[in-house]
């Protein structure tokens, strides 16, 4: 019932409108602007030129979604062609040609190269035996979490000597605790 009304809503606006403006007068005590539109055209303040026609709109998108489905099912004949995959023009590619995470990882980390902390061993075409490593850290992890951590830690340090494991002391402290606010609200 929702749906529908909904759908109405869209496609009738000018009758929706007439409804509403009943409501609209015992609520607020004024008239929603009358316009001399006709049923199927929508023009939302008066003296202006500006209209659309919602149920014309929602027509043209039907039209169009069916030519084409119709198109789609005149011209797709649901053949599909088997070739081998694209070999970027080399023939008879090996695993040691194929591409590994580090060329996925590579722009990454080059368009966010400002946020990390990058080191990184490049071999040259000469090296006998190449190697390659990189390595990329956290900024602001280093910058702000690590110190901000390190205090936090000092801090728990500094009140460990509370905990005693002592359930006679844990008793104290809590004891005292609450004299000292039962004293603070008299």
């Amino acid at each position: 019932m929702v749906r529908g009304g909904v759908f109405c809503t869209g496609l009738f606006p000018t009758q929706v409108i007439g409804v509403l403006q009943i409501v609209v007068q015992q609520l607020a005590g004024a008239m929603l602007p009358h316009t001399q539109a006709p049923w199927w055209l929508v023009m939302p303040v008066p003296g202006r030129s500006n209209s659309y026609s919602p149920l014309i709109f929602f027509l043209a998108i039907a039209t169009i979604v069916v030519l084409t489905i119709l198109a789609v099912r005149l011209f797709y004949h649901q053949r599909i062609r088997r070739v081998p995959p694209w070999d970027c023009g080399f023939g008879r590619l090996n695993a040691r040609m194929q591409d590994t995470a580090e060329g996925f990882g590579q722009p990454i980390r080059h368009m966010f190269g400002t946020f990390f902390a990058i080191s990184r061993e490049l071999p040259s075409p000469f090296d006998r035996h190449p190697r390659y490593w990189a390595t990329a850290a956290d900024r602001i992890w280093k910058g702000l979490y690590l110190p901000l951590g390190a205090l936090i830690q000092r801090v728990a340090d500094a009140f460990a000597w509370l905990q005693q494991g002592r359930i006679a002391t844990y008793l104290l402290y809590s004891f005292v605790t609450l004299v000292t606010l039962l004293a603070l609200v008299l």
